[in-house]
């Protein structure tokens, strides 16, 4: 069982919050903005009737709502849960996996040529 958690990480944590609700409610407000000035187009045009007018500000709000709690998930399921750091199964120090295999576009020691070979054009 983890033991308590640093002020860090409790930083870090409110930190991905604050960052959840911002970009989620630009996001909606974004959607929002778009839908009405479709709204704004059709009604400029003479095509939108007052009760067709009330389902697409309906439709407006809830798509709306609707991104704002898909993007605060994404946003929140993708943050990291464990700690990270020296204390981390690594050899960096980043909590982050390594990634030197052939399948990678380099090599972590900086001997590749970008193209998932080592030195000389030899696989790694």
């Amino acid at each position: 069982m983890r033991g308590p958690r640093t002020q860090a990480e409790r930083d870090a944590q409110t930190v991905e919050i604050g960052f959840a609700l911002l970009t989620g409610l630009v996001m909606a407000g974004l959607c929002f903005l778009l839908f009405a000035g479709v709204m704004g187009a059709l009604a400029g045009l003479g095509l939108l009737t007052p009760s067709a007018g009330h389902a697409w500000l309906m439709l407006a709000g809830s798509t709306s709502a609707t991104v704002f709690v898909c993007r605060v998930l994404y946003v929140l399921m993708r943050a990291p849960s464990g700690r990270l750091g020296p204390e981390a199964d690594d050899e960096d120090g980043t909590g982050l996996p390594e990634h030197t295999g052939a399948h990678c576009a380099g090599r972590a020691d900086g001997t590749g040529d970008g193209k998932g070979r080592g030195r000389g054009g030899e696989n790694a």
